[in-house]
């Protein structure tokens, strides 16, 4: 074999060896792709039950919140409010008139006591030991 045979044999040769590689290069990224199409699909088809089951909640929420009478719904929690005010005003009312109340009786419970302690208790005791010396002889006329 001449040099340049040769020459040309080793340059098929290499070009040849590059091919595979390109070859098995372009093979493995069809592959790479392929799996990572099927590994998406996978992901979107499961997605894609998760957003069905969201529109279908949907669909029914929105469904009875047409069915639903927001305007009576409305006028209904109006009416509690303005209960619950009424509520808190008699509340008030009545929290007033026992303030008042317990303001008299301790104002009554004061002149008690004012009166009580204008008492003389020396002058009673020593009223009482008078009368039970007038009354100790007719309890002993009687038999007592």
């Amino acid at each position: 074999m001449s040099t340049e045979t040769r020459l040309q044999f080793v340059t098929e040769n290499d070009y040849e060896r590059k091919m595979l590689r390109q070859s098995r290069v372009r093979t493995a990224c069809c592959v790479v792709v392929a799996l990572f199409t099927l590994f998406m699909f996978y992901h979107v088809y499961g997605v894609t039950g998760q957003v069905r089951a969201i529109i279908g909640a949907l669909d029914t929420v929105s469904s009875q919140l047409e069915q639903a009478d927001l305007t009576k719904m409305l006028g209904d929690v109006q009416d509690l409010v303005l209960d619950a005010q009424g509520m808190t005003a008699d509340a008030q009312t009545m929290i007033a008139d026992a303030h008042e109340t317990l303001t008299k009786s301790a104002e009554g419970l004061d002149g008690a006591v004012s009166h009580i302690s204008g008492i003389d208790i020396d002058g009673l005791n020593e009223a009482i030991g008078d009368l039970a010396a007038v009354i100790e002889p007719l309890a002993r006329l009687f038999g007592r």
